[in-house]
């Protein structure tokens, strides 16, 4: 093998990262063990489906397909295939598209069901015009949902997304046109709300 070709987004898996399992197969280049390198290219964190094809005479052809990230998961990203990849918060903070990832947060055992509730709850608002920046589940197993404006919808334990359909509906038909800045939304009340608004640096309650 004289050349190889690498086709690959290079989004989460550099160059390095590849060129270092290869470095291991210099010795092997006549009879090059495709699936002992398959295998380790498969170990790489981001690597989800991985092609090796020999190309005669003398090219290997690797294609890899990397995972994405739907969500950051504390100081994680969680893929598309549900995985979570570690990451240093300065690795999450560097990534172009970070800031449109939702942030999600709560029991590391109850990641997946925190990204389902993000998923139903931002689809419920984007009805509204609205959308979902963060979602945590507490260690008592209270939600707490955060908007893109900065609002916080306190949503307790149960009954949280017809609690936020209230919220949608109350939201587009009596709050969205108050001059005053809304700062959170206690959804905890069996019938109705509380509203905190900053008004001149002074907070109040409106309760319905």
């Amino acid at each position: 093998i004289n050349t190889v070709k690498i086709s690959a987004s290079f989004e989460h898996i550099s160059r390095a990262d590849i060129e270092k399992i290869l470095d291991k197969y210099n010795n092997n280049s006549i009879l090059l063990p495709f699936s002992s390198l398959q295998s380790e290219l498969s170990k790489l964190p981001w690597a989800k489906n991985i092609e090796i094809t020999r190309i005669w005479p003398d090219t290997l052809k690797i294609m890899i397909e990397e995972k994405q990230p739907i969500a950051i998961w504390k100081n994680s990203f969680i893929t598309s295939d549900g995985s979570i990849i570690a990451a240093a918060i300065q690795d999450i903070q560097k990534q172009d598209r970070v800031h449109s990832l939702p942030k999600l947060s709560g029991p590391d055992k109850q990641y997946q069901e925190v990204l389902q509730n993000y998923e139903k709850l931002s689809k419920l608002l984007s009805a509204y015009g609205l959308r979902a920046e963060s979602l945590n589940l507490r260690d008592n197993q209270s939600w707490d949902l955060y908007l893109a404006d900065g609002v916080v919808l306190r949503l307790g334990k149960k009954n949280f997304e017809k609690r936020v359909l209230g919220f949608c509906k109350a939201y587009s038909t009596e709050l969205v046109d108050r001059p005053e800045k809304m700062t959170s939304v206690d959804l905890r009340y069996p019938h109705g709300m509380a509203v905190q608004w900053n008004v001149s640096n002074k907070q109040r309650e409106d309760n319905g």
